[in-house]
């Protein structure tokens, strides 16, 4: 398979959490798997038991994919609802001149995905394990 710049244009190392060490030969096997399947790369599958885990994960993660500064922009989430039932949440970054990043969390899959500031979605994250989500009453 030939590579072009347009193929790697999005996948560095700098997509990968450095909380969840990974191996090279790990990355370059879900590095192959994009190029073969034109899915993003998976991140290693984390274990949250706080909402407060999942939410610090988000946020590091969409800062570390758009060089933002952690602590220096802040982040909404609102809860998405499915016929009257909570089925997910969804995060917003908000960056310095209108950008922003996006994130949502099945619920029905507990996965994460994650979205740059142009929209394309950059990452999926398969959680082991999830917190239980609050509905304020």
């Amino acid at each position: 398979m030939k590579l072009s710049r347009s193929n790697c244009r999005y996948l560095t190392l700098q997509t990968l959490n450095p909380c969840y060490p990974i191996t090279q030969k790990a990355h370059l096997a879900n590095w192959m798997s994009y190029m073969e399947n034109g899915y993003p790369m998976t991140a290693p599958s984390p274990c949250f038991t706080e909402l407060d885990q999942l939410r610090d994960y988000i946020y590091q993660t969409l800062c570390e994919k758009e060089q933002l500064e952690p602590g220096a922009f802040p982040m909404t989430e609102r809860i998405i609802v499915r016929a009257d039932d909570p089925c997910g949440m969804y995060f917003c970054l908000h960056g310095p001149r209108s950008v922003k990043c996006t994130a949502i969390w099945e619920t029905e899959t507990n996965s994460i995905l994650f979205y740059g500031a142009s929209g394309e979605r950059f990452l999926r994250t398969q959680l082991t394990a999830a917190p239980a989500m609050q509905v304020a009453a």
